[in-house]
């Protein structure tokens, strides 16, 4: 009778074995099968990509289509600031003025050792010289960051360092700490 109880529990155990094997070959193939997808989904996007660059190149050999004008119009003026941009330097801000962070844009006040918005570190950079001034001027360029887990923005404190933080920050001021 214990061997039957035994052999009945075993017979048990293994269908819920194979069942819960042949479960996780669904998910791995389903989950392969996503990848697979997407991979496909990124060849149409770049065909697509493809295909607009060829047309762009058609339209500026000829006469542009009335219902393409405006995007022609666009690219063109986009390629336009692209290569003003890339001609000319770009000014350091004028002495005084607070810095910018390179990688977002927000603006820097004296004191803040990493961005607020973004989280990227302050670095004094030599050889960039404020052009009205001829002083050093700082800038914020991507360096490591040390993020640790989400904390919420509204508390005081920063959790790594301690330092004092405001509301609607996302990173510390002082160790760079992202804050949600």
């Amino acid at each position: 009778m214990q061997v039957t109880i035994l052999n009945d529990l075993d017979n048990k155990l293994t269908q819920v074995g194979n069942s819960m094997a042949q479960k996780a070959q669904e998910v791995i193939g389903n989950a392969s099968a996503s990848g697979m997808i997407h991979e496909e989904e990124q060849k149409i996007k770049q065909c697509y990509a493809q295909i607009g660059r060829q047309f762009a190149q058609q339209l500026s050999a000829g006469a542009v289509p009335a219902e393409y004008e405006a995007l022609y119009t666009k690219i063109l003026s986009l390629e336009k600031e692209i290569a003003d941009l890339e001609a000319s330097p770009q000014p350091m801000p004028p002495s005084g003025s607070a810095d910018v962070c390179v990688n977002c844009g927000a603006k820097l006040h004296e004191g803040q050792e990493f961005c607020i918005n973004c989280g990227m570190k302050r670095q004094k950079q030599t050889g960039f010289e404020n052009m009205e001034a001829g002083e050093k001027t700082e800038v914020i360029t991507p360096a490591s960051m040390q993020n640790s887990p989400d904390t919420a923005v509204q508390q005081r404190a920063c959790p790594a360092c301690g330092a004092e933080i405001e509301s609607g920050q996302l990173f510390c001021i002082s160790c760079g700490n992202k804050l949600r």
